[in-house]
């Protein structure tokens, strides 16, 4: 706490590993605190982070980030392209690509997002974390090769967790509870596979946009809401309890829905 004289967030920058050679890095059982004050910025999307992995096979266990910056995104301008908008987004981790494997991490303080992962992630994990009290848990852009298993999301002010654009992206035996607005929020996401989850409290348990996921066997307690046209998929979810679907679906001609018996779909 900077030698005992009263540190805020954001007092320091960020711990930070790029590249193959970081590969065998490890961080085991320590409490990162205070930092946040550097920007990691990727194509439109800045986030203050307290950790940041860049193309990175680093190992986090039993890490947790405390008293960080608790701030909300802000667009900015990019002054190269005057035009493009800059999202700025304080985030407990980010990792960019690579195939970090993080585990029993756990974020509970009011960031934007406890964790964010974006692009390509062959390999990589997320598992046993705690993402709880931020705006949302986790947030995924354009993911693919990730899998984010036995984690719990809880209490968030938004989303459990936010997927936008995933690809070939694993949601596997996780707990959502108590996520003011829905468990898991997925756009396009129809290479997303949702299994094996339990849901309870919120608006929704899952909400998908203009994208249907592979979603099996979870346990759900609102329900799902869908928005937009459901293309391609036939014989959707196969297997849940305590679910029924909400909102409106419009199927194009090449998909259907296949009710399996009361209560299932």
């Amino acid at each position: 706490d900077y030698g005992g004289s009263g540190a805020t967030p954001s007092s320091w920058g960020r711990i930070y590993c790029e590249g193959a050679g970081s590969d065998n890095s490890l961080l085991k059982n320590v409490e990162v605190r205070y930092g946040g004050n550097a920007v990691m910025r990727v194509s439109s999307y800045g986030h203050y982070a307290s950790v940041v992995l860049m193309s990175s096979g680093a190992t986090l266990e039993n890490v947790q980030i405390k008293n960080s910056p608790t701030w909300f995104y802000s667009p900015g301008t990019n002054p190269s392209y005057p035009y493009n908008t800059i999202y700025y987004y304080t985030t407990g981790i980010f990792a960019y690509m690579g195939k970090p494997t993080l585990k029993g991490i756990e974020v509970t303080n009011k960031h934007q997002y406890g964790i964010a992962l974006y692009g390509a992630m062959t390999n990589a994990q997320v598992t046993g974390g705690k993402f709880s009290n931020c705006v949302s848990g986790a947030w995924l852009y354009s993911t693919s090769g990730l899998k984010l298993e036995n984690c719990e999301f809880s209490n968030n002010e938004n989303y459990g967790i936010e997927a936008l654009y995933p690809g070939t992206t694993s949601i596997l035996n996780n707990t959502f509870s108590g996520n003011v607005n829905t468990g898991l929020y997925a756009y396009s996401g129809n290479s997303l596979t949702v299994e094996g989850n339990t849901f309870s409290g919120g608006s929704y348990d899952i909400t998908t946009s203009y994208g249907y996921p592979t979603i099996n066997s979870n346990t759900f307690d609102k329900g799902i809401a869908i928005q937009g046209t459901i293309s391609g998929k036939s014989g959707i979810a196969n297997g849940q309890t305590a679910h029924h679907i909400l909102g409106t679906v419009t199927v194009d001609p090449t998909a259907s829905l296949a009710f399996s018996q009361p209560g299932q779909v």
